[in-house]
Parts: C-alpha cells; structure tokens; sequence
C-alpha cells in the first residue's frame, strides 16, 4: 500500500521508481489480497483520488496477467472485470487508454470474462473499442497458433527425417564391418 501512495507524488521520478518496485514484486510473489487491493483503488467511484494510482494499478493488474496463473487468478474474476469496467468508464483519458491496454491482456487470458465486459458498457464508442481489441487479440492468437504448428510440423519433419538418416548410417557401418572382416 505504501508503494501505491508514491504515485500521488508529484515528483515523477518517485513515481517511476515506484512503479519498478511493483513490477518487480508482482513478477515475483503472488498475493491474492495485494490483486484485491490493486482492484479495489481502481475500482473507487469517488474520483478525488489522483489519476496517475489508477493508472499505476491498471499497470500492475496487466503484469498480473503475463505473470500469474489464470488458475490463481480465476477465483478473482469478478473484483477483476469491476475494476478493469471502472478503468474503462474513467473520465480520465489516460486512464482510459491503460484500461484498454489491460482490458486486451484480460481478453487474451479470460476471453468470455472479457465479452461480460463489454456487455456491461453502454458506450456505443467504448463497447466499439473494445470490439476491435478483441478482433486484434484474436488475430494475434490466430497467427501464434499458426506459428506453433508450423514450428511443429517442421520439428516432425525432423523428427522423421531421422531414422532414415539413422538407418543410413547403420547400412554404412555394416559395410565397413563386412569389408574389414573380408580377407
């Protein structure tokens, strides 16, 4: 909490150090109340709060989701979507924008969570947003599956091409065994 609070300070340098910080740990430790936290700052009506700690928690719940397992993270889902929606709806357009940054690594993780999501918004522009992030992370995906099995195939390919060099080389050893044993 108290790394949180550096990011109502003016001094941006604070603010960038503060920002390490919790990268850091996030990448290191999972804590299911430190998420809840992150979630409940974001997730605040009240908007008196400074714009730069909702866009410092948007920041870490993003990192949580290339870090933690969705199995960990699955028992969160709803304080996750309040907070990422209230991001999203935030009259602020910085926090807007890390909203749909985070929104698009929530789709990628939890897909059908996300369209809840949307479903929840009654923007017309939001809900359009978010629409073509998600055709966006679905594309992405489409082309890392497609990579994958191309690389997988070529590693078949491989893989076959083996025994075939295998057999080669044992028909060669025969020969020389059979042409040195030969008087």
């Amino acid at each position: 909490t108290d790394i949180i609070s550096l990011h109502g300070q003016t001094v941006k340098a604070i603010q960038s150090y503060a920002m390490s910080a919790m990268l850091c740990i996030i990448q290191n430790v999972k804590v299911r109340s430190g998420l809840q936290y992150i979630c409940s700052i974001i997730a605040v009506k009240d908007r008196k709060q400074l714009k730069d700690k909702n866009v410092a928690c948007l920041r870490y719940l993003r990192e949580i989701f290339l870090c933690w397992s969705t199995e960990y993270l699955s028992k969160d889902l709803r304080i996750i979507e309040n907070a990422i929606q209230q991001g999203l709806l935030d009259p602020v357009q910085k926090v807007r924008i890390e909203a749909k940054e985070t929104y698009a690594a929530f789709y990628r993780t939890f897909p059908k969570e996300g369209n809840k999501i949307i479903d929840k918004i009654n923007d017309y522009r939001m809900k359009s947003a978010l629409n073509s992030i998600c055709s966006k992370v679905d594309e992405l995906k489409y082309r890392e599956t497609e990579e994958k099995n191309l690389h997988k195939s070529k590693e078949i390919e491989a893989v076959s091409e083996l025994p075939d060099s295998f057999s080669n080389i044992l028909v060669l050893e025969q020969k020389n065994v059979r042409s040195s044993a030969a008087p």
